[in-house]
């Protein structure tokens, strides 16, 4: 059975403790540090040599700190390294006090009527030991072997606090006779920078999902105006009645096929509404950079939109559609699920030369669990779209060159998590400005048996001018930190393809697929659904 990369690194880093003393171990530790993969991480803290004797028969004792610094984080393990020598293990009290105030007696033999064995060397006190501090080795005064032991008290009662501040570790000798020596000791902390990377990082994936629900408006309306204009091939016929001031007819040919008759103007007379409806799902993953966690998200949803023509080149309409998402960092287990509805609109104008302006609000809400800790929030969303391009008709197949930019705003409200390692998060406000530049290829339709059929393929690349990743202040008993979430990148390539079959003048069905990818993420979109002009 493969070992975990995590118990891999803290195996090696108990290793180093047991074999070596003062800067070797420091040595090791820091080789076990750059081995991690992510912000959850052992950091070994040394009080140097300090030589402290014991004084004998002193309830008092001695008293000595280590200070973890700032940023240090949340605690999930915590372990105790000791360099002691002394004639009566019997006599000794071991406690260690975190900055939050918290004690744990890592030894006290004297409750338990301990025995006088020789401490002599290094003692790691660690909770995932299986040894146990000796009362009798049936010896008179042989030495406790130096290595690993279970703390009295379990450590773990450490976890979920903050580390950053003065750990004080206590060492007092309770009867007459014997003496000792403390000669420096180490705090092995596992922790990590409050795990605060999720809360950011579900904002920018949010960024992302409001990119897509842009990407499938802009295909929609491209398609439905198209087929507008005649592109789809069928005759219409009209009726003429008295008055109009415009006849909303005309001869109408493709590559020197067969004459047909269609609608020369998309005017309310000849047509009503119209509308789409389609479904999503969205997969991808983001791979660790420079310490940070890694990134797996999912979406599905789907979207509406209805439409109506206004005179021969504009069209104006709504768009809306609800969707969820699923946010997975790695690091300290956190996740977060988001639900989202969005209502917007759109006005398109212009038939081989265009442009396309689109906006909308939304509504969010995010259900964040962090290791043993949870939370839950709203937001607000909004955003705009403007896309310019112009149709080139080559032989049967539609080129069409285009660039757009897109702003999305969102704000996160501030909350408090409930559970063990809890903080206060601040509200998180991120905003995205993006360039898109590329082309669009649409074959003219083919008649089938099921229909007409297209195809579409198209690449586009995007640049993010502002966030790359969001920060957020999270705060436990005063003390704050600054989380980034993870950083998505600032350039893109968008592929997509896609498949179209017109069932008749009012009905066609669609089926699309496009990645995104960068050097660090790869997302995949499929998406289907259906165009209905009524």
């Amino acid at each position: 059975m493969p070992l975990h990369h995590g118990k891999f690194v803290k195996l090696l880093r108990k290793f180093a403790t047991r074999t070596c003393l003062g800067a070797g171990v420091i040595a090791a530790m820091g080789v076990a540090g750059w081995l991690e993969a992510n912000p959850v991480y052992g950091q070994t803290f040394d009080s140097g040599v300090i030589n402290i004797p014991i004084p004998d028969n002193d309830p008092a004792g001695i008293s000595t700190i280590i200070t973890a610094p700032a940023g240090t984080g949340l605690i999930s393990d915590v372990d105790v390294l000791l360099n002691i020598n002394h004639t009566f293990v019997g006599d000794l009290i071991f406690r260690i006090t975190s900055p939050n105030g918290t004690s744990v007696n890592m030894l006290n033999l004297l409750s338990g009527g301990g025995d006088g064995e020789d401490l002599i060397g290094s003692y790691l006190f660690d909770d995932e030991s299986l040894n146990t501090v000796p009362t009798s080795l049936g010896i008179v005064n042989p030495p406790i072997p130096p290595g690993d032991y279970q703390s009295e008290e379990l450590l773990s009662a450490f976890d979920g606090e903050i580390a950053d501040g003065d750990w004080t570790l206590f060492i007092s000798d309770n009867a007459g006779a014997d003496l000792g020596t403390l000669n420096f000791w180490q705090l092995i902390l596992t922790a990590s920078p409050t795990g605060g990377e999720i809360f950011g990082t579900a904002a920018q994936a949010n960024v992302q999902n409001t990119n897509l629900q842009y990407r499938m408006l802009r295909d929609q309306v491209s398609t439905a105006f198209r087929d507008s204009q005649g592109g789809n091939g069928f005759a219409f016929t009209y009726p003429l009645e008295p008055g109009q001031e415009q006849t909303p007819m005309q001869l109408s040919r493709f590559n020197n096929e067969d004459l047909i008759v269609r609608g020369q103007c998309c005017t309310d007379s000849t047509y009503g509404m119209n509308g789409w409806v389609a479904g999503y799902g969205l997969g991808g993953q983001l791979e660790p950079k420079g310490g940070s966690g890694s990134l797996n998200y999912s979406a599905a949803g789907g979207q509406f939109g209805l439409h109506q023509y206004r005179g021969c080149d504009t069209m104006t309409g709504l768009f809306g559609g609800y969707n969820h998402q699923d946010v997975r960092v790695s690091t300290n287990n956190s996740s977060s699920d988001i639900d989202s509805g969005v209502l917007g609109g759109f006005i398109r104008h212009g038939c081989d030369q265009y442009l396309l302006l689109a906006g909308s609000l939304g509504y969010d809400d995010y259900e964040t669990i962090r290791g043993t800790a949870a939370g839950d929030t709203e937001g607000i969303q909004g955003s705009l779209f403007l896309e310019g391009g112009r149709t080139r008709r080559l032989g049967r197949v539609d080129v069409t060159p285009n660039a757009a930019l897109q702003y999305v705003g969102l704000y996160q409200n501030s909350f408090t998590e409930t559970g063990i390692g809890a903080t206060n998060v601040s509200g998180i406000g991120t905003h995205s400005l993006r360039s898109l530049i590329g082309v669009d290829v649409d074959t003219r339709q083919r008649q089938t048996d099921f229909g007409l059929v297209s195809f579409e393929a198209s690449g586009h690349w995007m640049h993010e001018y502002l966030d790359t990743n969001s920060s957020v202040t999270t705060g436990v008993g005063g003390t704050n930190f600054i989380s980034n979430g993870l950083d998505f990148g600032r350039e893109w390539a968008i592929i997509g393809t896609g498949l179209r079959l017109q069932r008749s003048a009012q009905l066609s069905f669609f089926a699309d697929y496009d990645l995104q990818i960068n050097s660090r993420q790869e997302f995949h979109t499929a998406s289907g659904g259906m165009l209905y002009q009524f």
